[in-house]
């Protein structure tokens, strides 16, 4: 008994070693086939998996998957030139693409146009997505320039409707419509038949108590209307220029351009040592903007337009010290020009840095150089045989 005793506590004992092992090795072996599936996932996950994920192939446009955080992965992984290259294509989409597939404000709105004018160069060779931004931007501009054209026919006193200064051309006032998911859109439209509303009761000789209780109401109402008004004019003019305003730009361009001088421009190269004919490009400086209050208003812009310089310097030697000299001529032209758009219509400010500008720079260099007097063998020859030769020496002496 007591032997079966003992082997059965043996068995027990080895059974629970058993059962230990067994439990460890399974532990083991999760924790192993849990590490592997994180490292298989981290070594599937590369620029081409992410971009599978944004990217449809078939319009070649971006799907609603791309978003900020997507650019942030994507940076990560950017490794190669063609990967640069998609990589800037959605950071230029990336804003317009969100406005797409969600409800924004009107700032977002104005966001996402400038970032892509700040970028807009970068899906130059994505036709489809290039179409596609193009296409979003149209409809956000023309948004905002038909609450820009309403805006013009609001008259407010501070942030108060006034009734006697309502302009009677609120009559042609509109309503919006859009694709575009504006948040305030309803808002808006809604105050706007108010205010249409309104104004039609004002004018009626005989009004009505009713009518005179709704007049008080609408005015209420629409305080909240104008005080939004103001702030979308605002943020309008914070990134939108009339083209008056740019035909005002490019008339201050043209008039600098017949007497322009090379302190209007950053890194202007100096009088070449030889000559050369080379293309860079050059900025405008502080100087010409702290003497041309037009273009000053939009430096900060203006201040970023890429200028092409063509230079060319004519590097000759002349013997005469006075006709040595140094002359350099900068021309400078414009090729942007509008059509027949009008005055009041908006184009976005970021839009001024694509402004074409090409400078001709041309230099004529005259560099003195002395001549240097050469003596040949032959001379040098003749002038040591006369001085140092015995025999003609003797001669000269027996002929005397």
């Amino acid at each position: 008994m007591l032997k079966f005793k003992h082997l059965n506590l043996k068995l027990t004992v080895i059974s629970v070693s058993v059962l230990i092992l067994i439990g460890s090795v399974g532990y083991e072996v999760h924790n192993w086939t849990k590490s592997y599936q994180s490292m298989e996932r981290q070594t599937i996950q590369n620029f081409d998996t992410l971009w599978s994920t944004i990217w449809d192939d078939k319009t070649k446009t971006f799907n609603d998957k791309l978003d900020q955080n997507m650019i942030q992965s994507l940076e990560q992984y950017a490794s190669t030139p063609t990967y640069v290259k998609k990589l800037k294509l959605a950071k230029s989409s990336v804003g317009l693409n969100i406005i797409e597939y969600n409800t924004s404000t009107l700032n977002q709105l104005l966001s996402a146009s400038n970032s892509y004018y700040e970028l807009q160069e970068d899906d130059n060779n994505f036709k489809e997505q290039e179409a596609k931004n193009q296409s979003i931007i149209e409809k956000i501009e023309t948004l905002i320039k038909n609450i820009n054209d309403n805006n013009s026919l609001l008259t407010y006193n501070n942030k108060e409707f006034s009734l006697s200064d309502i302009n009677p051309d609120i009559q042609k006032i509109a309503t919006l419509s859009t694709d575009i998911k504006w948040k305030d859109l309803s808002f808006y439209n809604k105050n706007i038949e108010d205010l249409k509303k309104l104004y039609e009761l004002q004018q009626k000789e005989n009004q009505t108590e009713i009518e005179q209780k709704a007049i008080i109401d609408l005015k209420s109402k629409l305080d909240e209307f104008v005080k939004s008004a103001k702030e979308y004019e605002a943020n309008i003019k914070n990134d939108y220029i009339t083209i008056k305003d740019l035909k005002e730009i490019l008339n201050s361009l043209n008039q600098i351009s017949p007497n322009v001088k090379d302190s209007y421009f950053t890194n202007l190269k100096d009088y070449a040592s030889e000559s050369t004919s080379i293309s860079y490009k050059t900025y405008f400086s502080n100087n010409l903007f702290n003497q041309n209050q037009t273009l000053n208003k939009f430096k900060n812009h203006l201040s970023q337009i890429e200028i092409n310089v063509q230079f060319k310097a004519d590097v000759t030697t002349v013997t005469n010290k006075n006709d040595e000299k140094s002359s350099q001529t900068l021309k400078l032209s414009l090729n942007t020009s509008l059509s027949d758009e009008n005055d009041d219509d908006l184009v976005n400010i970021n839009s001024l840095k694509n402004i074409k500008l090409n400078l001709i720079q041309n230099q004529t260099i005259k560099k003195f150089k002395a001549e240097t007097t050469t003596t040949t063998p032959n001379n040098q020859n003749r002038q040591s045989n006369s001085t140092t030769n015995p025999s003609t020496s003797n001669r000269n002496q027996r002929r005397n």
